[in-house]
């Protein structure tokens, strides 16, 4: 349900999610508010699937990270797509949908705020999936550096190919880290 603050449409991005060629559209809803208790500012991301009609919200997704499969854990103050970013990762005929979620905090031993993480949700026939997402925050697996507050990891992109044309990398934000 649309409510105050929930900044629908703040980020877009188009893609072929399900690999039928016609284009889809991701739209970010960062502010959005759910839950009980409400988890305020969490975020979240609706797709609309293209067809050989243009845009419907008939097999629209919906996504959070407390959508079930989904990698993560919602907070206060993700802000869950804020960023979004079409790039051809996989391999396949689809497109993957890359979340950015520069408000993510780390929990441990050592909390660390705003440290930021990147959702890569990967496309397929059925489109976007949750339960084949990846997650990476910083200080994990590839991104092999202490995460610092207010790091925002994930708050931007850009893909690449850097001299195999068969390879497309990603590159990741970090506007805070020193």
């Amino acid at each position: 349900a649309a409510e105050a603050l929930d900044r629908f449409g703040e980020s877009l991005a188009a893609g072929h999610f399900d690999g039928d060629q016609c284009d889809d559209l991701a739209i970010g809803a960062p502010g959005e508010s759910f839950g009980d208790p409400e988890i305020l500012e969490a975020g979240a991301v609706h797709v609309l699937y293209g067809g050989v009609l243009g845009l419907t919200v008939d097999g629209d997704d919906f996504f959070t990270q407390a959508t079930a499969g989904m990698p993560g854990v919602a907070q206060v103050g993700d802000r869950f797509g804020c960023v979004l970013y079409t790039a051809h990762l996989s391999g396949d005929f689809s497109d993957e949908l890359v979340v950015g979620v520069p408000g993510e905090d780390l929990e441990g031993d050592t909390p660390v705020t705003d440290a930021g993480a990147a959702h890569i949700l990967i496309g397929g026939p059925d489109g976007l999936s949750a339960a084949e997402s990846l997650l990476y925050v910083s200080g994990s697996g590839p991104i092999n550096w202490t995460p610092g507050d207010f790091d925002r990891f994930g708050s931007s992109f850009a893909a690449y190919r850097f001299g195999n044309p068969l390879a497309t990398w990603l590159a990741i934000g970090t506007p805070g880290r020193d």
